[in-house]
């Protein structure tokens, strides 16, 4: 299991001093590099083999967001794969060992230049698998109705990674923000769940539709006529 120790600072909060999801998104995302850059399978080896990681799902269940100035540790730790599909799951616990974020992804490896999935044999990822009681379960597929037209945003140049399209965390931005700060006084998320379908690149239109109904939105994100992802909040009253 890998270990990182964060501390929550001024620019990972809102308004509420409360830890952004998007933030804890940078957070997963820079320490699934950390782990893999650890075990020397990080930039360097997808580079010489032409291959990119990509999240495919991801579940999170927020038991207590951690607050500005908090110390927290973050762990990560590769479930066992499953044909081109690589389980990882993250845990977040407070300074007295408690924990307060769990969080189940689902990722794999496309072909930098076709951005088709890779397959790799078993000793060419040679990952040290973990199975641990408090893990969530892995995602499923997300099945939600199309709602109505809410927003339309155009993708720009701060939108996008190394890997030349829309950040994973940049979609949390765009789907927190269909709210706005009076919604987040009396609502926290309870549990967030998305589906990365296709990918995202510069100055495309990314359209997002939601349907809401007793504390649960559901979001869909369009290009075109193209469902890119799928996500569903599960919100608790203040």
């Amino acid at each position: 299991m890998h270990e990182v120790k964060l501390v929550v600072k001024s620019s990972d909060v809102d308004e509420f001093k409360k830890l952004k999801l998007s933030s804890y998104f940078k957070m997963f995302q820079d320490v699934s590099v950390d782990a893999v850059e650890a075990i020397n399978m990080g930039m360097s080896f997808n580079e010489e083999k032409g291959l990119i990681w990509v999240v495919t799902r991801a579940r999170v269940e927020i038991l207590r967001m951690p607050n500005y100035g908090e110390k927290i540790n973050f762990y990560t730790y590769p479930n066992p794969s499953l044909r081109f599909i690589y389980p990882r799951q993250f845990l977040v616990k407070d300074k007295d060992g408690n924990i307060i974020i769990k969080m189940s992804t689902t990722w794999a490896l496309l072909d930098d230049k076709t951005r088709k999935i890779a397959m790799l044999k078993d000793d060419e990822l040679p990952l040290e698998f973990e199975v641990h009681a408090e893990e969530l379960p892995l995602p499923k597929k997300l099945e939600i109705p199309l709602g109505e037209l809410k927003k339309e945003n155009i993708i720009t140049y701060t939108d996008c990674d190394l890997n030349r399209h829309l950040n994973n965390t940049r979609y949390i931005d765009y789907i927190l923000d269909l709210y706005d700060a009076d919604f987040y006084k009396s609502h926290e998320i309870k549990n967030f769940a998305i589906d990365y379908m296709i990918e995202v690149k510069e100055k495309q239109t990314l359209k997002l539709y939601e349907t809401f109904s007793n504390n649960v939105s559901y979001i869909t994100g369009k290009v075109l006529d193209n469902i890119v992802f799928q996500c569903k909040i599960e919100f608790k009253d203040i």
